[in-house]
């Protein structure tokens, strides 16, 4: 999640097109068909070259280079190179932009076309992000995408609306490349309006995809076997009469109530607590399809100071009656923009801000003692460095002692974002995580698990690169935890495959102990387009793969006849069971539990 920049991408709104000629690229095809007449159609909306208009720009421009170079032997002349250099901190610390020539409007239907190719890098391919967005903050963006590529040429185009209006020199098309030291070479930009009464679903445009995403990728045979190895355990039912003898040819019912594995979203209390008939079906939804909840923003502390008290009190009440657990959200967002003005005033008093922010840990912790099971205790502290930047950046530490002095039994995570959303690219933000929490270890912080935000646009990270950021972090020795998933993109079957596949890789993983998504109902998400469930309820193709994992391949319903010795044996899901055993007309119910050791259950039907 990029914190500069908060306002919603409007995304490319189309599912599929068909009859036109394919140009493959290694992230996906391109319709090339009709592509000339559709630019050539429109206003220009930045200068023409586009190499006479580029210029360097980004956060860090003096750790980059902007420079135009002849080409030869290629379909055009001159391209726009940029060398990244070391010491980046984010994508948009280098890029190279042009500002519009003309006004746009909100609504317009927009082409953005370019060529690029990667000169210079340390692995197979180059990395960089192509936006349209406002050129000062909050940097409203109406496209953002990240595209990698390798030494060919490759043309990527992609329609999209202006997510509002920009006068002259309001809006820049740019290239961000902060990435480690690479060099790529951009050529044929252009971006071309084409005004607000174009079909866009007929437009070409670059067809997404994520290495992995086959059949028959080898990734999924290795998972299926992690799978059954640590999500599945051994039940053996032994059926007997009053004097002890096996019973043959008894009915054995197992029927799985719940995972151990947690499977959770994010909520709005508010809509827990109401009386409608939204809030009904929002309610029975979640009971339905998860095992934890949090509350998307009512605990943060610029939230009403802990939230609205009376709205989590009920949606506390409605989780527990429905056996639900709750994680707490965040205890310290360390960034002026998510803390309380009256926090902000105490800027220049370092002694009371550090008791301010101390009472605040405490007395959250206090609160909701023995019904929040787990806090993000730190929040996106990669990033947000306000208070640290005050009071050191061994107060991190203390917030987790104490947490921990407050309530010794609650498991405290650390999370931040950036680290499962990098596509194939190398990623700085993920050696500067796993760095702070070695420091907060070092420190004797108890820091109990990790968590790995995943709000995911078009770049979709293959599941095996996921399995290896992982196996990274694994080796940190803490439980890991997805903690805000959502695949914000409206190929809805690339997302309804991408959900599957993320949830296999995820739940492959023996370090891996849940994953939330940050919501599912699209009137109730931060990003609708990539919600479970429609405003009207109806489930969509990506709540199709989730339920169909989570709730039938993934949950364990058998009914066995036992053997002459009474016995069955099965192997099923770890979690909660309820086991029935019939013969004629007697019958006996036991609940168990599934966990890290076979079980064995000895049934008498009465």
């Amino acid at each position: 999640m990029d914190n500069r920049k908060q306002a919603k991408p409007m995304r490319i709104s189309r599912i599929g097109m068909t009859g036109a000629a394919l140009f493959t690229t290694a992230f996906g095809a391109v319709a090339e068909e009709g592509l000339d007449i559709v630019l050539s159609e429109g206003t220009p909306v930045v200068a023409t070259p586009w190499r006479e208009a580029a210029e360097a720009g980004g956060s860090q421009s003096q750790l980059g280079k902007v420079s135009v170079v002849d080409l030869d032997g290629q379909a055009f002349d001159h391209a726009v190179r940029v060398q990244t250099l070391g010491g980046v901190q984010d994508v948009w610390s280098v890029e190279a932009m042009a500002l519009n020539s003309v006004p746009v409007r909100a609504g317009d239907v927009l082409v953005a076309s370019f060529a690029v190719r990667a000169v210079e890098s340390s692995t197979d391919q180059a990395f960089f992000r192509f936006n349209f967005e406002k050129a000062s903050p909050d940097w409203n963006k109406s496209i953002s995408i990240d595209l990698g590529v390798g030494p060919a040429w490759r043309r990527f185009t992609f329609p999209f609306k202006a997510g509002m209006s920009f006068d002259v020199g309001e809006v820049k098309a740019a290239f961000q490349c902060g990435y480690p030291p690479q060099v790529i070479e951009i050529a044929d930009v252009r971006v071309i309006n084409l005004g607000s009464d174009v079909d866009i679903d007929q437009l070409p445009w670059t067809r997404m995809s994520y290495p992995g995403r086959e059949a028959d990728a080898p990734w999924r045979a290795e998972a299926e076997a992690r799978i059954d190895r640590i999500r599945k355990q051994d039940l053996t039912v032994e059926v007997r009469d009053e004097a002890g003898e096996p019973i043959a040819g008894a009915v054995v019912e197992v029927e799985q109530t719940g995972h151990a594995f947690r499977f959770g979203s994010a909520v709005v209390p508010d809509v827990i607590a109401a009386d409608t008939e939204d809030a009904r079906r929002y309610r029975r939804i979640a009971a339905e399809l998860f095992n934890e909840l949090v509350f998307e923003n009512a605990m943060k502390w610029n939230n009403h100071g802990i939230g609205s008290p009376e709205t989590i009190e009920a949606a506390l009440r409605w989780a527990e009656e429905h056996g639900m657990t709750v994680r707490g959200h965040t205890l310290v967002w360390p960034g002026w923009r998510w803390l309380p003005e009256s926090v902000h005033r105490l800027e220049s008093d370092p002694q009371a801000l550090r008791e301010a922010v101390n009472r605040r840990v405490v007395d959250t912790v206090t609160a909701y003692q023995g019904r929040v099971h787990e806090w993000d205790a730190l929040n996106e502290a990669i990033s947000n460095r306000d208070l640290m930047d005050i009071l050191g950046n061994g107060v991190m530490a203390d917030w987790f002692r104490l947490a921990y002095g407050a309530d010794p039994s609650i498991p405290l995570y650390i999370n931040d974002y950036g680290i499962l959303t990098t596509g194939l690219a190398p990623s700085a933000k993920q050696d500067a995580y796993y760095q702070l929490i070695e420091r907060l270890l070092a420190e004797g912080a108890p820091v109990s698990g990790v968590g790995m935000q995943g709000h995911f646009g078009w770049t979709l990270t293959p599941p095996s690169r996921l399995v290896e950021v992982f196996d990274r972090f694994a080796a940190l020795g803490l439980p890991i935890k997805v903690t805000e998933l959502d695949i914000d993109i409206t190929d809805e079957q690339l997302q309804a495959d991408y959900m599957r596949d993320f949830l296999t890789a995820a739940f492959s993983h023996p370090q891996v102990e849940g994953v939330l998504l940050w919501g599912f109902w699209s009137q109730r998400h931060w990003r609708p387009n990539a919600a479970l469930f429609d405003a009207a309820f109806n489930v969509r193709p990506v709540g199709e793969a989730y339920r169909q994992l989570v709730h039938q391949r993934w949950r364990t319903r058998e009914s066995l006849t036992t053997d002459a010795q009474g016995v069955v044996r099965l192997r099923g899901f770890k979690g909660d069971y309820a086991v029935r055993v019939s013969i004629g007309n007697r019958s006996a119910v036991v609940a168990t539990t599934l966990g890290d050791q076979p079980a064995r259950l000895v049934m008498t039907p009465e």
